[in-house]
């Protein structure tokens, strides 16, 4: 059976950003209108498609977007997705807790250094209770343990583990452990950065 998804801007489009949590979108929707949608739509920055049926193909999709802060949970994104997601140059937010990412999709997404708010799981949630399972990413204590790492080279070397090539500039690294530190400098970089580096950064070259 054919679905007629379509986005309806006077209910689904507020403050520069996409609200489609609970409408059932699966990886076709994403691919045949939301993309398309968002190629149209440049200024969108923030997506909200929480609670639907996304899997990897849809995930892969929207990680060349470039939006900066993706609301995905809920979803059935496997550890494909989350790799993919991880190579994202532009995503700053990203939740995509109560899918079944792993602990390999894990190590993937906390090696991106671009990404300083990701959440895989909701507060209060213990992977070891029994009935919070369906809730827990497919993580274990290896996947805890990535998750809970401080070390920005540990955290960026987790992307080899998780098969990725490219590996981040001493630079980049720099500069997440320099916004761990010093949150509001993902706003006011110029009082903590050397002018070269900053350069760098606006052409996107770290």
């Amino acid at each position: 059976m054919q679905r007629n998804f379509t986005i309806k801007e006077e209910n689904d489009l507020s403050e520069c950003g996409l609200y489609l949590q609970m409408r059932g979108i699966t990886d076709q929707d994403v691919i045949e209108v939301i993309i398309p949608y968002l190629i149209e739509h440049p200024k969108i920055f923030i997506v909200n498609l929480s609670s639907n049926n996304i899997g990897d193909i849809g995930a892969a999709a929207l990680a060349k977007m470039n939006i900066s802060k993706l609301l995905i949970g809920g979803n059935k994104i496997g550890t494909q997705g989350a790799i993919a997601l991880s190579q994202s140059t532009t995503l700053r937010t990203l939740w995509i807790m109560e899918n079944n990412i792993g602990d390999l999709g894990i190590k993937a997404l906390i090696s991106n250094t671009t990404i300083n708010n990701l959440c895989v799981l909701n507060h209060g949630i213990d992977i070891h209770h029994p009935f919070h399972k369906a809730y827990i990413n497919d993580m274990t204590d290896e996947g805890m343990t990535a998750l809970n790492e401080t070390d920005p080279l540990k955290r960026a070397n987790y992307g080899r583990e998780a098969g990725l090539n490219t590996f981040p500039s001493l630079e980049r690294i720099c500069l997440f452990a320099l916004k761990q530190k010093h949150p509001q400098a993902d706003q006011d970089l110029d009082q903590y950065l050397p002018e070269d580096l900053l350069e760098k950064l606006k052409q996107k070259k770290v």
